[in-house]
């Protein structure tokens, strides 16, 4: 949904389109219940831009516009108001997408993880969330999407270490494993 301020923002540069320029839009996120404002989850994305001039990455997870050397960037006034989960179930089901896709890129690649590669990075994220980027400021919704994103991030590092043991089904003809 377009806020009042941007719809005014868009159709002002409109009346003369900047050129070579990449035109950043600014999104505030509903998270359960609130607009995030700190947490790092307010923060502008290029959404306009000549299709000559540049194109999107090849991304799985949060594909985003190449910035060409250079580029000249306009971040117009208001906000693209971006609701993006309906309730838990649907943040860790689509947190649970992300961290195989990560993991399905990193694997891809020859790259490895340990469960203390996973514990360390998502203390980090929660403490980065949190503290660094004021998510005690977005209220009892700050502290919940930063725990949620430390988990996630967790389970990206935990799922490339589980790939990288053996984690087969033991042969259920096996008796001797019982």
């Amino acid at each position: 949904m377009v806020s009042d301020e941007l719809k005014n923002s868009i159709l002002t540069m409109l009346e003369n389109p900047p050129e070579n320029t990449l035109v950043e839009v600014n999104e505030l996120t509903w998270v359960f219940g609130r607009f995030l404002r700190y947490s790092g989850w307010y923060y502008s994305h290029v959404r306009v831009y000549p299709r000559e001039y540049t194109h999107y990455n090849d991304a799985l997870v949060h594909e985003g516009v190449v910035r060409p050397k250079g580029a000249k960037s306009l971040v117009l006034g208001g906000a693209l108001l971006h609701y993006s989960y309906q309730d838990l179930n649907h943040y860790l089901v689509k947190s649970a997408h992300y961290a195989k896709a990560w993991a399905d890129i990193r694997e891809a690649k020859g790259k490895k993880s340990s469960l203390s590669q996973a514990i360390v990075h998502g203390i980090g994220c929660f403490l980065k969330m949190y503290v660094l980027k004021l998510g005690f400021l977005d209220g009892k919704q700050g502290f919940l999407i930063a725990l949620l994103s430390a988990h996630s991030t967790f389970a990206k590092y935990a799922d490339l270490w589980i790939r990288n043991t053996d984690s087969r089904y033991p042969d259920q003809s096996d008796s001797s494993r019982n």
